[in-house]
């Protein structure tokens, strides 16, 4: 119950990260959405969304709602890791402090 939680948690990040890269194509452009490599953009960022959802839905069916929806909308965490990873964004000090404070209440909730 507890990984496919994670697991949603970090395809629906995985997926926000794709939809910024997707959002720097110009509004209009329909044509660039078929160029790689932002095909591959959109492509993925559908397929982690969709395998996201299935994943939930096994969470959902196998744990407590509450800890399985408090695991899967932690979802921003995972994208602040990501973007600093893969898109070079920075945080402060006070949001490094949020995340720490996120993890801490998912550990005590899922044990």
């Amino acid at each position: 119950m507890i990984l496919e939680a994670l697991g949603a948690m970090v395809l629906f990040a995985t997926s926000t990260i794709l939809l910024k890269k997707v959002s720097a194509i110009p509004f209009g452009r329909l044509d660039l959405f078929f160029q790689s490599p932002n095909m591959y953009y959109v492509i993925g960022m559908i397929a982690t969304a969709l395998i996201g959802f299935s994943l939930s839905y096994l969470a959902m069916r196998g744990g407590k709602s509450a800890v399985v929806a408090a695991i899967v909308s932690s979802a921003p965490l995972m994208v602040m890791i990501l973007s600093v990873l893969f898109l070079g964004e920075s945080y402060s000090l006070k949001e490094i402090a949020g995340i720490v404070i996120i993890i801490i209440g998912l550990v005590v909730l899922s044990v």
